[in-house]
């Protein structure tokens, strides 16, 4: 199958275009002027979004954490974490694997709902509730292989 640049180098007036008269052409300068336009507007919306998010750790931080404990559960492992995302609160979490890792695996990072159950937080991971399916997703999701990462604050 041609491409879009050889079948254009092929066609007869499409090629003059290319040629040399394309690089004053008022159609490139038009999309030259569209392209400007949408990298500024891109631009600006970052802008408005960092200044809605409010102070926030300076980019180039390093991200760390640290293990609390380790216990063996029924077909996996079971990491509590502590993680300094931001230098100001540290933040728990729940990190599972199976049992047997094997090269490298896929993770699934776990975001909890609470179904109104405000103190359940990052143990809906491996407790489950009523609303989810059953076994909890911890079982499940290191019974097919996968690790997950569940944060809480």
């Amino acid at each position: 199958m041609m491409k879009r640049r050889q079948f254009l180098k092929n066609s007869g007036t499409a090629g003059a275009v290319i040629g040399s008269g394309w690089a004053g052409s008022p159609l490139l300068s038009l999309f030259r002027s569209e392209k400007i336009m949408n990298s500024q507007k891109q631009e600006m919306r970052r802008k408005a979004l960092y200044e809605l998010l409010g102070d926030l750790p300076p980019r180039n931080r390093k991200i760390s954490g640290k293990k609390v404990s380790q216990q063996e559960q029924p077909g996996y492992i079971l990491e509590k974490l502590t993680l300094d995302l931001n230098g100001i609160e540290p933040v728990p979490a729940y990190f599972v694997r199976p049992k047997k890792l094997n090269g490298r695996v896929p993770v699934i990072l776990y975001n909890h709902a609470h179904g109104g159950d405000y103190k359940l937080g990052k143990d809906e991971l491996l407790r489950g509730r009523e609303a989810l399916q059953k076994p909890p997703y911890a079982e499940l999701l290191t019974s097919i292989g996968c690790c997950a990462l569940c944060l809480d604050t």
